[in-house]
């Protein structure tokens, strides 16, 4: 029909609900999934995508390339925009995170800190993370 849910993997987590949304279900089910914050302070105190990602593979049962797909392509679509952005494709946007991670599965793994350290909007530098300054001793 043309919808795709839109799990939020923050939710449970904050509101400690002992069942999360049938992610795995609707993924073996052939459905594309998105993943969201919901950031508000009544049900999810969160912006960070990175965490849901976790929380995507940790609480739901995505592996960690579903997770980066219903956080990025997936998302795009639900949110009506996926023709345009979502994804690294010729004549996309030009909207990109650059990461400090090991490599891309270290989003589903690591949790509690922002690997971001530059954001892209249309091609153009919009966030550089400060370089971070030496401890003092």
């Amino acid at each position: 029909a043309g919808t795709i849910p839109v799990l939020l993997p923050g939710v449970g987590h904050f509101l400690r609900l002992k069942t999360d949304a049938p992610a795995r279900r609707l993924i073996d089910a052939g459905l594309p999934v998105a993943i969201a914050t919901d950031m508000n302070p009544g049900s999810c105190y969160s912006f960070s995508m990175p965490m849901m990602i976790h929380l995507a593979c940790q609480r739901m049962g995505l592996r960690p390339e579903e997770a980066l797909v219903a956080a990025t392509l997936n998302g795009a679509f639900a949110a009506g925009c996926g023709e345009v952005c979502g994804s690294l494709h010729a004549g996309k946007r030009a909207d990109l995170l650059l990461l400090d991670v090991p490599n891309w599965r270290h989003l589903a793994y690591e949790f509690g800190r922002s690997p971001v350290t530059h954001v892209f909007a249309a091609g153009e530098l919009v966030y550089r993370r400060a370089e971070p300054r030496e401890p003092r001793g």
